[in-house]
């Protein structure tokens, strides 16, 4: 659910030592337990109070645990539990307690398709117009939100050949404006979930930032094209779903990827005339909401 009462619920969920407990618990259960405390750690882990709440329970030494878990019973776990660990990773607060339990060294395995149940190929199963579950991709997002703290060191370790995959299910996203639809397409990683696409953007944000191959590697797709949009207001923002729970919405990120993309040395010429405009004219943007902002208060 998103921006509805459900949220509500959710943070109620994830304020009750209880209930954090129990899913710390779970994950550590059965197959059937283990899948569904993951896919409700995904759930209620949406800022980052509530995050933090969870890694203080110890749900992060757990969660590492059911991604260890034997080759027979991962599957159906993975795909929560990495997920899961991404939901927590996109929050900066989480990282200490993430690192600490070992997460560079389980999600760099996970990206790479060292761990067979999260390997593309082990997904290729289902429906013929189904998208093959990537779970690889999940890791490698997870890794690059960790690169926030963890800088080129876990930045280097995300695939170079998951940023075109980031930035084509970024686009995709971008031209969804229907909840259903994102749900439906499997448009996240081919699993049936909603997301936001400041979630996306922010973890290539981080990849750019912090390594110059990644960057150049990005400067290759058609990120440059979408930041412009995003930058002058052609492609909606996402401010109300990620604004009142303490994250930065799309159009920030797209800022942020901006500014790091146009420090590498790289791109051609034209792509970064368009792309250092496109920044101009939202900081110009920014100035004028922000005079508005001042008025109305006086009024």
């Amino acid at each position: 659910m998103r921006g509805t009462p459900a949220d509500v619920h959710k943070l109620r969920a994830a304020a009750d030592p209880a209930i954090v407990s129990a899913i710390a618990a779970g994950l550590r259960g059965r197959l059937k337990d283990a899948t569904h405390a993951a896919a409700a750690l995904r759930s209620i882990a949406i800022t980052p109070a509530a995050a933090l709440q969870a890694c203080e329970a110890g749900v992060p030494a757990a969660l590492a645990e059911a991604l260890q878990r034997p080759a027979v019973t991962a599957g159906p776990v993975l795909t929560w539990a990495l997920p899961a660990v991404a939901r927590l990773a996109q929050h900066r607060e989480t990282h200490g307690r993430l690192m600490a339990a070992n997460f560079a060294r389980l999600l760099e395995a996970h990206a790479h398709g060292r761990v067979k149940a999260s390997s593309a190929s082990a997904w290729k199963q289902g429906k013929e117009d189904e998208p093959v579950r990537r779970l690889d991709l999940v890791a490698a997002i997870a890794l690059a939100f960790l690169s926030e703290s963890g800088g080129v060191d876990l930045a280097s370790r995300v695939p170079l050949r998951a940023v075109p995959d980031f930035v084509d299910m970024l686009q995709k996203r971008l031209f969804m404006f229907n909840a259903d639809e994102v749900v439906s397409s499997r448009s996240f990683c081919g699993l049936p979930l909603y997301w936001r696409p400041r979630f996306m953007l922010q973890a290539v944000a981080r990849l750019v930032e912090h390594s110059g191959a990644h960057c150049a590697t990005a400067w290759r797709t058609s990120l440059p094209e979408l930041l412009v949009a995003l930058l002058e207001g052609d492609l909606p923002g996402d401010a109300a779903e990620n604004k009142p729970y303490g994250s930065p919405d799309v159009l920030d990120m797209a800022k942020a990827c901006g500014q790091s993309m146009l420090a590498a040395h790289a791109g051609l010429p034209e792509a970064r005339d368009s792309l250092q405009r496109a920044l101009q004219v939202a900081d110009v943007g920014k100035s004028v909401a922000k005079s508005k902002a001042k008025v109305v208060s006086k009024l």
